[in-house]
């Protein structure tokens, strides 16, 4: 199992350097609830959210093949990948079960 833990998005990402990030993604939704605006960054992030998918996937089958070390190397099952997720998570694990690589996706919305 693996879960991504999405930079600016969750309330804080600590890295393996010790260095903290912590959420700015506030900005992206109106105070006045201008849903136009709303709905284009929401595209945005969703973009940017379902794309640390597919890199996370990427990352795990250069690690399976050998092009990453790692004590990971021919134990990972790409071939039973699942995605899922809740609320905006759950909007990211739908658009990324759209990617070939993933048997399932589940959104607990």
């Amino acid at each position: 199992m693996a879960v991504i833990d999405h930079t600016y998005n969750t309330f804080a990402t600590e890295f393996p350097d010790g260095q903290i990030k912590t959420s700015s993604t506030n900005d992206l939704f109106s105070p006045f609830h201008d849903y136009r605006t709303e709905r284009g960054n929401r595209d945005k992030l969703g973009k940017v959210l379902t794309d640390d998918v597919a890199f996370t996937l990427d990352q795990f089958e250069l690690i399976q093949s050998g092009q990453i070390p790692s004590h990971l190397k021919g134990r990972i099952d790409l071939g039973h990948v699942g995605v899922f997720g809740h609320s905006i998570g759950g909007a990211t694990a739908y658009d990324a079960s759209f990617d070939p690589r993933i048997a399932v996706g589940i959104v607990l919305d």
